[in-house]
């Protein structure tokens, strides 16, 4: 059986559900028989899910995608954050002036259009 197909033995059909690694037919049976509940996307229950390790914290986590790379929402903001601030560590002087220089002709240009706005 190769991972792109079902997962029930002697089934040699596409997966439809990746994460559940189920062809269409199987899925389908599933759903009816009541293991898959209407509306619901695959919970962190299911142990059917790969286990994942998060890249910012270490924590093992059922991935509910295949290219999931965080535990949740607040690693990936620690990730992004550290990923930002580590950019504009490496950033040269001028090229942080040029940065504060058109972050700041952007922001005179929105307010000089808001006043422009309010005159009409």
């Amino acid at each position: 059986m190769s991972s792109d197909t079902c997962r029930i033995a002697g089934c040699d059909q596409p997966l439809h559900v990746r994460v559940r690694g189920l062809c269409r037919k199987h899925y389908d049976a599933e759903w009816r028989a009541g293991k898959i509940p209407s509306g619901q996307a695959a919970t962190e229950n299911d142990p059917s899910l790969p286990v994942g390790e998060c890249e910012q914290c270490g924590a093992e986590f059922p991935m509910k995608r295949e290219w999931q790379r965080f535990c949740g929402p607040l690693c990936q903001r620690r990730a992004k954050a550290l990923l930002r601030y580590s950019l504009m560590l490496a950033e040269s002087p001028e090229q942080r002036a040029e940065r504060l220089a058109k972050k700041a002709e952007r922001a005179r240009s929105r307010w000089l259009d808001s006043q422009k706005e309010a005159q009409l």
